[in-house]
């Protein structure tokens, strides 16, 4: 080509026979989607190779490791690691220990599983959960390390027995709780939902389907047969004091002396000061107490089609 025909192309006019810039991003959008759509097409079904069967975590693995990543972008949440544990599986030697662990472990300390650390909703509640996370050092590792590293020292002054200061027999502090629930604007904060938050498993057994239905496996046999003793004794009109203590497991015979049914100024039964009582004899009781009064609720009531 000559340089004057050159100039020559430098002038000819824009005929209208091309797209504005605004098309031509929209074609550039397009072209990506087409490229991940083949590579979906093409490359996701060699991922079968690596197909691996789940394994439940055993009992000696209680902690729950979370982590966020961005497919492999740079980010400073990506070094960040956020361990959370049950109270009831750490090795702590006594209910002392435990009671002792939610006062050094402060606000970290729960009384409900929080929403993003992987807990099952069915789980039971019991001791609480503790949640420590770090994002300090550059390497995920390394949070892990001294998360792992804080969590074995605070088992080990909660196993430690009481000095001076006796902490085991301070009250837990349940400010920043409410604070959350309060902040929530859910109404958690009121009538003691902070420790037993109404859930499907209110609702009588006999309406739930079997996969909604809480697993028997959650309740101790011990739990459950003094649970049933109480319901037996409930079903008395006149809630006899007497025969609802006696009907308790021996493990809480000290518990049990002088054991009053809490009642409102109409004489009946207050239902949440009687929760109340059982969870400070031991959470698991109150699970079991709930149990067996779902289960002795009378079925539906079953509606015949009209013809």
């Amino acid at each position: 080509m000559h340089s004057e025909d050159a100039f020559d192309l430098l002038e000819d006019e824009f005929e209208d026979d091309d797209t504005t810039t605004l098309g031509h991003h929209m074609i550039d959008e397009l072209r990506d989607k087409l490229y991940y759509m083949r590579l979906i097409e093409h490359e996701c079904p060699k991922l079968v190779a690596f197909r691996k069967p789940f394994v439940p975590p055993s009992p000696d693995r209680p902690l729950i490791v979370r982590s966020i990543d961005y497919a492999g972008e740079e980010h400073p949440v990506t070094n960040k690691r956020a361990m959370t544990v049950s109270v009831d599986e750490l090795p702590l030697h006594s209910e002392r220990a435990k009671h002792k662990v939610k006062l050094l472990a402060g606000t970290r300390w729960t009384p409900s599983p929080p929403k993003d650390a992987g807990v099952q909703g069915s789980a039971v509640w019991a001791n609480g959960f503790i949640k420590i996370s770090c994002e300090d050092f550059p390497d995920p590792a390394m949070n892990l390390k001294w998360i792992r590293d804080t969590l074995v020292r605070l088992c080990k002054e909660a196993n430690k027995p009481d000095d001076q200061f006796q902490l085991s027999e301070l009250p837990v502090d349940m400010r920043h709780v409410f604070a959350q629930r309060k902040k929530a604007k859910k109404g958690d904060h009121i009538r003691d939902r902070v420790f037993h938050k109404p859930t499907i498993y209110d609702f009588p057994a006999e309406w739930l389907k079997p996969e909604h239905r809480r697993p028997v496996q959650q309740i101790p046999e011990q739990f459950a047969a003094a649970a049933d003793g109480i319901m037996s004794a409930a079903r008395n009109a006149d809630w006899d004091d007497n025969v609802l203590a006696q009907k308790m497991h021996s493990q809480w015979a000290g518990e049990a002396d002088g054991f009053e049914v809490p009642r409102t100024s109409k004489g009946k039964v207050d239902k949440a000061k009687l929760e109340e009582k059982l969870r400070n004899i031991d959470p698991a009781l109150l699970d079991a107490y709930r149990a067996s009064a779902s289960a002795l609720q009378k079925p539906a009531p079953k509606t015949e089609a009209r013809p």
